[in-house]
């Protein structure tokens, strides 16, 4: 039962990511005309990181590309984005990767190559 669920998750997303794909190209597009299309942008991913938590997340199927990593959500309100941090993501004209640590309560207790691994 659970290959066969997995299975059927899987061909959902796939068929829900073709029907939606060409949308979201066309309103990336709008922002970013130079962004390079995104079929070949997912085609080339190579690595996801997640943020996540056995004991409040739900159990779910990954491929071997999803790293999760845990960490605790707060319900505090979203900062806004320094100006030149807005620059930097806005002037790339292939990709950026911003990584957000504002959810976790103290960078100090992650273990060493775990922050070296996600720097």
């Amino acid at each position: 039962p659970q290959r066969a669920f997995s299975l059927a998750a899987s061909i959902a997303t796939n068929q829900l990511m073709e029907m939606h794909i060409d949308r979201e190209d066309s309103l990336l597009r709008s922002y970013w005309p130079s962004l390079s299309p995104l079929r070949d942008s997912l085609s080339k991913i190579s690595l996801i990181i997640e943020s996540s938590h056995p004991l409040l997340g739900l159990p779910q199927y990954t491929i071997h590309q999803i790293v999760q990593v845990g960490g605790l959500t707060v319900d505090a309100p979203f900062p806004t984005v320094d100006e030149d941090i807005d620059h930097l993501l806005d002037s790339s004209d292939q990709f950026a990767v911003l990584i957000n640590a504002s959810s976790i309560e103290s960078m100090h207790q992650i273990f060493k190559p775990t922050l070296n691994a996600l720097l």
